[in-house]
């Protein structure tokens, strides 16, 4: 019986750690427009609601907004972690164009 052995472990003491910055103190790390635009509060950002928030805000069962997802109708959901959310402009639009027109 033929045994196999494991090659030896490498040393990390010849990995180079390198900070977060350069030299001259800048984040090296990127930001788009629009993230920096968030993190400076210069944006009219409003928290996203839940389903339950919708359900509430819509007048409809909790159920009925989870199989609007599921068949894709209803407002636009978005998946953060394992929780759908929305956002209030999106649901209002939405809310808009389920209007009914009615003619005399």
């Amino acid at each position: 019986m033929q045994t196999f052995r494991l090659p030896p472990r490498r040393s990390t003491a010849h990995v180079l750690f390198l900070p977060a910055s350069n030299r001259s103190g800048v984040p090296m790390h990127r930001t788009t427009a629009r993230a920096e635009e968030a993190a400076s509060g210069g944006g009219a950002r409003c928290p996203l609601m839940s389903a339950e928030e919708l359900a509430d805000f819509l007048g409809v069962p909790l159920n009925t907004v989870y199989i609007w997802n599921h068949r894709r109708q209803g407002p636009r959901a978005h998946k953060v972690g394992r929780y759908l959310r929305y956002r209030w402009p999106e649901v209002e639009a939405w809310l808009e164009a389920q209007a009914v027109n009615r003619a005399i």
